[in-house]
C-alpha cells in the first residue's frame, strides 16, 4: 500500500470504498514496513487504523540511518499520522521470502 494522491486504502486498484476496507482488513497482523517522511523506517505488525488514517503498529522496530550506518531500536507500539507517511508496504508470502508489495 503505497500513499498517492488517489484512495490510499486501494490496495489492487479497486474504486468501490467496501471493498477497499475489505483488502486492508485482510491485512490486518500482517507485517508491515513504513517510511517516514524524516527518513526514518518503521517494521512492525498492523494493528489498526483510524478514519484519520493514523496507522498502530505492535512489536515494532525503528530504522534510521545515522552516522553513515543504519541504526534500530525496538519501540514496540506506534501510532503513525498518515500525514507524515511516505511509503507503506505490506509483506506478501512468508518472512523467509523478504517481499514487501
Amino acid at each position: 500500500m503505497s500513499q498517492s494522491s488517489g484512495s490510499p486504502f486501494s490496495l489492487s486498484g479497486t474504486t468501490s470504498t467496501a471493498s477497499a476496507v475489505d483488502e486492508l482488513r485482510s491485512t490486518l497482523s500482517a507485517n508491515y514496513r513504513v517510511s517516514i517522511n524524516d527518513g526514518r523506517v518503521f517494521m512492525g505488525t498492523f494493528a489498526c487504523i483510524d478514519k484519520e488514517k493514523n496507522m498502530v503498529l505492535i512489536n515494532a522496530d525503528e530504522y534510521r540511518f545515522e552516522e553513515g550506518r543504519w541504526m534500530d531500536r525496538y519501540v514496540g507500539m506506534i501510532m503513525l499520522p498518515w500525514e507524515i507517511v511516505k511509503t507503506c508496504e505490506c509483506m506478501l508470502g512468508n518472512a523467509d521470502d523478504n517481499l514487501y508489495s
